[in-house]
This record gives structure tokens, sequence and C-alpha cells, in this order.
């Protein structure tokens, strides 16, 4: 099924001559489709117990397999505040340039006043983000991981402080924790 959708994107992107694709990886990362790609950097936002009949039953072992997507000399985003040591280890051991949040960037979320955070790495800080527009509180570690990639990958890809701003306070996922109407009853998708 993932195979078949990355074909399609493939498909899709050179009609029309994408330039930059961000792609998620549909199951784990060391056997997902999107390794087809050619990868300029990679982004693990969290590793949870999922798939275990594919990944394994165990974060170490997980872990291992999402750092699957990583690329040698390419960056290497880790989001989850606790990563695996298999993870770090696979990254290392391939020569990826290895980023941790709260090692290599920072967040804070405000509380007064409410609904911003700031980000900051060696090279970049950003005050007063909104929080993202996406359902979770997760959302903000994810957003935080995007941030320290664009900034791994520097002149190579810029993107001005006013679209990141623009992009968390109005990115919508159809599909994902979409609340929908129907017939005056609240549908919520998450597919």
């Amino acid at each position: 099924f993932f195979e078949f959708g990355t074909l399609a994107a493939l498909t899709v992107f050179r009609s029309h001559a994408v330039a930059v694709a961000l792609l998620e990886v549909g199951l784990g990362g060391r056997l997902d489709a999107v390794n087809a790609f050619p990868s300029e950097g990679a982004l693990v936002t969290s590793i949870g117990i999922d798939h275990t009949e594919w990944l394994g039953t165990e974060r170490e072992q997980i872990g291992w397999e999402k750092a699957g997507i990583y690329r040698s000399g390419k960056p290497a985003v880790c989001a989850d505040r606790a990563p695996p040591e298999r993870l770090i280890q696979q990254a290392e051991a391939i020569g990826a340039r290895l980023i941790l949040a709260q090692r290599d960037y920072h967040y804070t979320r405000h509380t007064h006043p409410p609904g911003h955070w700031d980000w900051h790495d060696d090279a970049h800080t950003l005050t007063a983000l909104p929080l993202p527009a996406l359902a979770g509180d997760y959302q903000i570690d994810n957003a935080a991981g995007v941030l320290a990639l664009l900034s791994a990958l520097g002149q190579d890809f810029t993107i001005s402080v006013t679209a990141i701003q623009t992009g968390l306070s109005s990115a919508h996922l159809a599909g994902r924790m979409d609340r929908r109407w129907l017939n005056g009853v609240e549908v919520i998708l998450d597919v």
C-alpha cells in the first residue's frame, strides 16, 4: 500500500517539477519506500511503541529501525527528548550529522503570555513563535525538530521567519485529528 502511494507521489513530483519534497515515513524507516528518494536530511519526531510486528517491541529496536532514514554526511535530527541509544549509535555508525533535541537545539513554551514559544540553536534564535495549529501537545516537539532540520540545511534551504510563523499558525493535515461537521454531528477523522 505505502509503496504504491510513494510511486504515485514520485509521478506527481516529476510531472510538476517539484524542487523540494517533504516525505513522511509510513512505517519505521529502514525498510520504508521513501528510501527510494534522495535525501538531504531526515527528522525522526518521536519513538513510540507501535507497529511492533514490523519494528520490534522495544524502543531501542524501533529507534534503530527509524534511524534507517538517516544518511551519511546529512543532517539527522531526532526530536525525541530521550532518544534510544541504538538510534544514536546507528546515526554515528553511518556518519550522519546527528542533531538532538535539548542538546543541539532548545525550545521553551511561553506561559505569560500563553500561545507562543521560543526556539534556538547555535546559528539561529526565533522568538514569540505561534504554537502549531495542529492538534496535540507533541506538535511543538515536532515543529522544533523541523526548525532544527531547516537550520542544519542552512544556505541550501532558507525560509523566512514570516513563512515559518504562517506555516505554524495555519498548518492543517486533512484526515489527521481532522474535525468535520456532518449533518450537525462533529466527526473526528484520524486516518
